[in-house]
């Protein structure tokens, strides 16, 4: 045959598979097989790198559309539809997967994380995240400081406040075990430091230090000592002390989160506090070409007073020099408030036991805190808020109903993060000014912070009615779900799990009892939570347009299941015990496969 006829024989077969895909009954949806728009076919020569057939393809497109199988070329998805049709673009240097009818759905996303403030301290200082007891965390001091003799300052993170009475974990604790070098462990929510003897008198804290601005120094009741407990912006004092980090352990500590995140099935992540200490690290893995994960950042803007223009200036001047590639600055991050288990979120009514010294907003200057958002946003800064108590979340809708009203119209994308005590009121605010939800699923439960922590803080009442999301979702509003890094499980499917079922494996809840349930009726449905991972990560940061969904034209990131997901819907509580992912793919390079 020559080779005109060869080339119009093929376009005849394109066509007559294309006109197959759209014939009655083949429309789409979770039963159907295929309904999307192969425009990128027209212009492919005929053959793909990777394909993919014989599965559930789940593409999470506007019809959440289902398909056979997927075919790629380089970094692009060129075709999804139907096994006979994929046919057409495999040649003997293309290599098929067989999925044996495993699912296959977008990439996913983390919108709101901090890996490169928590993993350097898990990798190169003591990683208590292991722990469950105030022994634990001791026991595990010890052996990093008997492993670690040639150290002169002890550094490490993951404690929780749980496992302490309210005052917090004291100094004395430490030092039975480093009497004479300075310790320094944040906790594992990044809200406070727990400190030494040592610590304290080297930074000259002692019973008449005042609290610096936005934090709290704790002091016994009775003595007026410091406790060795540093809360909020007072847990800073502490840095002074700490050997900082090199570009080169930021560099290894941010490959050792990439690696697990692509294990995770994550191609994206938001790193909601961005700052000098690892910024050149990010920027040179770019340069050198081994970020291969989608990588957003937001500057984290402190009440500073006079440096609060040059830092909005500064991170301006960051997003510039890093667009189109795959770390971008796109936003400014601003603390409402505090936490819950700090007594530091601002919420309307009195904490139920009392503890209400630190009951107020994270800036003393709510003035000077709407008029650095109005800036950020003025000059096309995302503005970014963790807000956990009801007032603090209404600062947070205040000061974007602000620049809404005084800047032009421009795809702000403004987010919110935590929404832990929320008010209707500020939910439909929310929906009317198009503000993103950033909750972290992996906290909707009961177990030891409800009992030990929220139901004493808030009363059982209120904390009954923690973290909503059905109802954000039922406002029209985005939601982009997200695991904190420093205060939840990394995996997205054990987040993914609890978005459905509210309840937290291991603790003997029982999902199908409403008691053991935090707010069933606040339950959102597997497609809701699988887009909250997925497409609408990617909407909160400004890359939906190329990725996020399984379309043709679209990047290839796509994630091989070991499961159909859709096979728990009844019993989704399963979800994290039997499904794991078995391949990652990020711009069309298989970057993670188990098998």
């Amino acid at each position: 045959m020559k080779k005109k006829e060869m080339f119009i024989t093929l376009i005849l077969i394109t066509m007559l598979i294309l006109i197959g895909c759209q014939t009655p009954g083949n429309e789409g949806g979770r039963n159907g097989s295929i309904g999307v728009d192969n425009k990128f076919n027209s212009t492919s020569n005929g053959t793909a790198d990777v394909v993919l057939r014989n599965g559930f393809i789940y593409t999470v497109d506007a019809e959440s559309t289902t398909a056979e199988a997927m075919a790629v070329d380089g970094d692009v998805i060129i075709y999804i539809g139907d096994d006979k049709g994929v046919e057409v673009f495999i040649s003997e240097e293309t290599r098929v997967i067989d999925l044996k009818g495993r699912m296959v759905m977008p990439g996913m996303y983390d919108a709101h994380a901090h890996p490169l403030w928590q993993y350097p301290d898990w990798i190169f200082g003591v990683d208590m995240t292991s722990a469950k007891s105030e022994g634990e965390y001791l026991a595990l001091l010890k052996d990093f400081v008997n492993e670690n003799p040639e150290l002169t300052v002890i550094k490490g993170s993951g404690w929780d406040n749980p496992y302490f009475p309210q005052i917090g974990p004291r100094k004395e604790l430490i030092d039975a075990i480093v009497p004479d070098k300075p310790v320094v462990l944040l906790n594992i929510n990044g809200h406070s430091s727990w400190v030494n003897s040592k610590a304290l008198e080297l930074l000259g804290i002692d019973s008449e230090t005042e609290n610096p601005q936005g934090g709290y120094i704790i002091k016994d009741p009775e003595t007026g000592e410091p406790t060795g407990l540093l809360k909020e912006e007072a847990m800073y004092l502490a840095e002074e002390l700490l050997p900082e980090y090199t570009d080169e352990q930021y560099r290894k500590a941010l490959l050792s989160y990439q690696s697990d995140a692509h294990s995770f099935g994550l191609i994206g992540v938001n790193e909601a506090w961005l700052n000098d200490d690892y910024l050149s690290a990010l920027e040179s893995a770019e340069t050198d070409g081994v970020l291969k994960m989608r990588y957003a950042g937001e500057w984290w803007i402190e009440e500073k007073d006079d440096a609060i223009p040059d830092e909005i200036n500064k991170a301006v001047e960051i997003a510039k020099r890093n667009k189109g590639g795959n770390f971008q600055l796109t936003g400014a991050k601003f603390f409402a408030d505090g936490t819950v288990e700090e007594w530091t979120a601002w919420l309307s009514e009195d904490y139920a036991d009392g503890n209400n010294e630190f009951n107020r907003p994270q800036w003393d200057d709510l003035e000077l805190f709407t008029r650095a958002v109005v800036d950020a946003d003025k000059k096309g800064l995302r503005v970014h808020f963790h807000a956990i108590g009801d007032l603090g979340l209404k600062l947070a809708v205040d000061a974007i109903e602000q620049a809404v009203k005084v800047n032009p119209e421009w795809d702000r994308r403004s987010a919110i993060t935590h929404l832990q005590v929320v008010d209707d009121k500020e939910m439909d605010r929310m929906g009317s000014l198009d503000i993103v939800a950033l909750p972290q699923p992996v906290w909707f439960t009961k177990g030891d912070y409800f009992d030990n922590i929220e139901v004493p803080a808030l009363g059982f009442e209120r904390a009954s009615k923690e973290y909503p999301m059905k109802s954000l979702f039922d406002r029209g509003i985005t939601v982009a779900s997200s695991t904190d890094t420093i205060a939840a499980f990394l995996d997205p499917l054990y987040g993914l799990q609890m978005a459905v079922t509210r309840v937290e494996p291991g603790y003997g809840l029982d999902p199908d009892n409403p008691e053991d349930v935090l707010g069933p009726e606040e339950r959102i449905s597997l497609e809701q939570a699988i887009e909250s991972y997925t497409i609408n990560g990617a909407y909160s940061m400004y890359v939906d347009d190329i990725t996020g969904s399984l379309e043709t034209g679209k990047k290839a990131d796509y994630i091989i299941l070991s499961d159909n997901l859709f096979n728990y819907e009844n019993h989704p509580e399963d979800i994290f015990e039997n499904v794991s992912v078995v391949l990652t793919s990020f711009n069309g390079e298989i970057v993670y496969e188990s098998e």
